[in-house]
């Protein structure tokens, strides 16, 4: 026999077993997603079947409207606090001039 045959045959034989274990745990991994699907159908009070999913979601939506109040009410406290920075500075540039426009924008430019 040739000798590029006989190291042929065990390369062979090796990847073969390879591509069998291989296929085997993919088939072994599919019935088992099969089994867990036709488990959670069977069963009445699983995940699916229950009202988990929805107070989930309920929670979750209250928890969205919850973060939207913080944010608009952040957005607010922040207009009042721009509010009151211009009155105050509207103030600081009047007493400082007098005389000058009640803008500072125009007292910083010269308008």
């Amino acid at each position: 026999m040739d000798p590029n045959v006989t190291l042929i045959i065990p390369v062979i034989a090796v990847i073969a077993l390879a591509v069998i274990r291989i296929v085997k745990l993919v088939m072994q991994t599919d019935v088992r997603k099969l089994e867990l699907r036709a488990q959670i159908q069977q069963q009445p009070g699983s995940i699916a079947g229950s009202g988990e999913v929805a107070a989930l979601r309920e929670e979750l939506a209250r928890l969205r409207d919850t973060s939207t109040q913080y944010d608009v009410s952040l957005q607010h406290a922040l207009e009042r606090i721009e509010q009151r920075l211009d009155h105050v500075e509207r103030r600081v540039f009047q007493e400082v001039s007098p005389d000058a426009k009640s803008d500072p924008i125009h007292q910083v430019i010269g308008r």
